[in-house]
Order: structure tokens, then sequence, then C-alpha cells
């Protein structure tokens, strides 16, 4: 089932109002990345969660970003990773820009990687994270790259899946960067210049 694009609409307003107030309260903040945030979000009666990318100046931009998101995942499928179903949703921010928003829904608490593994005897704990070295070693080309950090992964019902596609480590057959990263890294403090 996906999210109906209302709802993510309507959490782009809530996280606007957040930022403009400086209160997020009405927003159940579910995780944190280096750079994004990750919000559950009611849709359809069911909870996602919902990946905001820092917002593009144009739509060209976030479409871009998304068919890269969209080849990822395809690629890293083709090398035997089991990403988890991911919907990509653009809506318009409120100042002319476009957020694109990778929405999933939610999994068990105890399924995700760190919660996993705390569960786990230390031979079950390092049999489980074996598992995640060898979809690395499949997947790991010159041209693509899951991110291995043990939070990206989870534990259900026997499978492991990958979640963190907002960062696609893809290149062109040149090694050029496919994702526009130096736009994803604009909230960050400007210590470093990047090309």
């Amino acid at each position: 089932m996906t999210a109906a694009r209302s709802d993510i609409e309507a959490l782009e307003r809530a996280v606007q109002k957040a930022l403009a107030d400086g209160d997020e309260s009405g927003l159940r903040i579910i995780g944190y990345g280096e750079v994004s945030t990750v919000v559950e979000w009611m849709s359809r009666g069911k909870p996602f969660a919902c990946k905001r990318l820092t917002p593009f100046r144009d739509d060209g931009a976030a479409v871009r970003a998304s068919e890269v998101i969209d080849l990822y995942m395809a690629e890293l499928r083709e090398h035997g990773v089991d990403v988890a179903d991911t919907q990509i949703c653009r809506v318009a921010g409120s100042d002319g820009r476009v957020v694109v928003y990778c929405v999933q829904a939610i999994l068990p608490s105890p399924s995700l990687g760190p919660n996993y593994l705390r569960e786990k005897t230390p031979a079950e704990a390092a049999a489980a994270a074996q598992s995640i070295l060898t979809l690395l070693r499949r997947s790991v080309t010159p041209r693509l790259a899951p991110d291995g950090q043990l939070s990206n992964w989870a534990f259900v019902d026997g499978r492991i899946v990958y979640l963190d596609v907002s960062s696609p480590f893809l290149r062109d057959d040149e090694g050029n960067e496919l994702f526009d990263f130096a736009q994803q890294m604009q909230p960050c403090p400007r210590r470093y210049d990047f090309p």
C-alpha cells in the first residue's frame, strides 16, 4: 500500500509549520540521518516512515534526484540486495522549492539492525553482521554501493532488508556521482566547499 499524495502534502505543511515555529511537537520523529529526518505519518490508516530530503530548487532537479533513487534501488536489487519498498513522492514546498520524500511502511522496531543485534547472543549477532557483509561484498562495485551502516538494515521475517535509499551511492561509467550530494548538504554548516 502506498501513501496518499494528499497526506504527504499535509506532512510537508506540518514540517513547514514546525520549522517556522521552532516546535516539532506536531511531528513524530522516528529517526535522524546525517542531514535528513524521518517522520512517522499516517496515510490511509497506516503508519509510514517518511524521510525528507533537502528541498530542491525546482521540479526538474527533484525529478532527476527521484530518477537516480529509482535507478539505485533497481541496481541494488539486481545485485541481490532486498530493498524496502519505497515510494518517492515530490511535493511543493512553501517557498517554491520542491521537496522529495522517501516513504516506506513502518517496520517493527525490533527488526531494525541495532535493535535486532542487541537482542542476540554474540554468536548470533556475528552471524547476522556477517550476512550484511556478504551482501555488501556482492553488491559493491566501482559504480554502486549500499551504505553498510547497521541502522540502514532490518531483519524482517528471515529477510535482510536495506532501508536507506535517500543517499544513492551510484556513479556513471566515468566515475561521476549521479546524485547531487552537494545540494543535499546545504543545511550543513559551511565549513567545506563542495564542488
